[in-house]
């Protein structure tokens, strides 16, 4: 594509998926209805072939689009939680080791969790913490303290940078999954309006059946 472009996202219906693929059905079932007269006119039969294949896809695409949503709100909300859980170890662990009188020099070199709220900046602490952890090792292990937390700012650091991986690949699949069922969507829409402007044309005199091909609109 070229660089001086941009994509335009397709829109998302005003009305919901069941209703365009019921329209869909109906469209196909009027048409079979009005066979004759429509050959007459050398309808196009592929269409409501393809209308048909359409109207079952709406009902997958949407499907797999609030399967992914609700997933990534499971994932979103696991990852909540394991955020708060690493904050609190960061503080106990940034709070014993400032709490070490040995360490008053050093206290500077000791991530400030007061001023950090990112995720990206919390397992960076975390791995920070580790490594000074493991640096000043012989002076902590003289206070009593507790060198399991430093091993375990580790293993959370990396537990955490995963999880918020795999919580930016959900929303990109969600992001795919909308983009799919829009797509879907469009055309199903786009060869309504097209069977049932070819239909208005051919029963332009039959009031009745004129209503019939008559579709609002969907975007």
């Amino acid at each position: 594509m070229d660089k001086f472009f941009k994509e335009v996202p397709i829109k998302a219906p005003k009305i919901a998926v069941s209703s365009i693929a019921q329209k869909a059905n109906d469209i196909v079932v009027r048409c079979r209805y009005d066979r004759e007269d429509l050959e007459k006119a050398h309808f196009d039969w592929k269409k409501t072939d393809r209308l048909t294949v359409l109207g079952i896809q709406c009902m997958h695409v949407e499907a797999d689009l609030v399967l992914c949503r609700e997933g990534c709100r499971k994932e979103t909300a696991q990852l909540n939680r394991y955020i708060d859980k690493c904050r609190r170890l960061r503080r106990e662990i940034v709070t014993k080791m400032r709490a070490v009188n040995d360490l008053k020099p050093l206290s500077a070199q000791i991530p400030s969790y007061a001023k950090s709220k990112c995720r990206a900046d919390l397992v960076q602490d975390l791995h920070d913490l580790n490594y000074l952890g493991r640096y000043l090792k012989d002076e902590l292990e003289g206070t009593g303290f507790d060198m399991s937390l430093i091993q375990k700012a580790y293993d959370e650091s990396w537990k955490l940078s995963h999880l918020i991986a795999d919580t930016i690949i959900n929303r990109d699949s969600i992001k795919a999954a909308t983009t799919k069922r829009n797509g879907v969507i469009r055309e199903t829409v786009d060869l309504i309006y097209d069977i049932g402007a070819f239909a208005r044309r051919v029963f332009r005199n039959d009031p009745r059946k004129h209503f019939y091909y008559t579709s609002k609109k969907y975007f």
